[in-house]
């Protein structure tokens, strides 16, 4: 049987598929990991890494986005193991927090996210 419900879009924000080198470290481990971005969105990244983080842990991530760097809280939202390739799909919520957000406020933040997204979706 075939089920023809539409799925119905949970995200808050658009997202913008690519593929972004990136930098993150957990929370309260000293050490630096790289991973790839594979879509953004004001609300977070799917992250494509080698290294398991589980669900509910903090992250810092760093992402060059144009002229525009961004290094901020993550939350790991849900984690999917790829079969056979060792890697993990990741989803990442952003947390911005001003103390930690390397430009002046958690606004700043979503709005150069929201700005490179929309820019390259129109």
């Amino acid at each position: 049987m075939v089920d023809n419900r539409r799925e119905i879009e949970r995200r808050q924000f658009p997202r913008l598929v690519l593929e972004k080198s990136t930098n993150y470290r957990i929370v309260n481990d000293s050490r630096f990991y790289n991973g790839l971005v594979k879509n953004i969105s004001a609300g977070g990244i799917k992250l494509l890494s080698f290294n398991f983080i589980p669900k509910d842990r903090e992250v810092i991530i760093e992402v060059q986005l144009d002229y525009d760097f961004i290094k901020t809280n993550a939350v790991v939202a849900w984690v999917k193991q790829l079969s056979y390739s060792g890697r993990y799909e990741i989803g990442l919520k952003f947390i911005f927090q001003e103390e930690n957000d390397t430009i002046a406020s958690i606004d700043d933040a979503k709005g150069i996210v929201s700005k490179y997204v929309e820019g390259r979706l129109s």
